[in-house]
């Protein structure tokens, strides 16, 4: 977290966290009666889930982009060394030689090149 925030902003974070756990201590020595004591209540517990909420948020969103740093780092490497392998693969391989056994044949209409129209005949 301390990529985020500097150490002023820690300091009262912590600070503004403490306050509202001690009014929400203050508040509930006795449960309140009173609606404006009761939403006073209510406001400072959501502010307090907010900010735990938004801390955990920011560690996820942390190690997820950390995560994502390691996979394209390892991708880079993977994509440099398989782009060395094949340089030094292309200029050892063998010369490719077909099968014997397979007969090559050319038809005629394969090498026409005054051909005006295509029908299904032609093929």
């Amino acid at each position: 977290m301390s990529n985020y925030f500097t150490e002023d902003d820690i300091r009262i974070l912590e600070k503004t966290s403490k306050v509202r756990e001690k009014a929400i201590d203050a508040l509930t020595v006795e449960m309140p009666r009173r609606a404006s004591d009761v939403l006073a209540l209510v406001a400072v517990i959501e502010s307090l889930d907010k900010t735990i909420l938004a801390k955990a948020k920011l560690k996820i969103d942390d190690s997820s982009s950390r995560a994502n740093e390691e996979t394209q780092s390892m991708m880079r490497d993977l994509l440099l060394n398989l782009h060395k392998t094949s340089i030094k693969g292309a200029t050892q391989m063998a010369p490719m030689v077909l099968p014997e056994e397979i007969e090559y044949t050319i038809a005629p209409s394969e090498m026409r090149k005054d051909i005006d129209e295509v029908s299904i005949k032609d093929f």
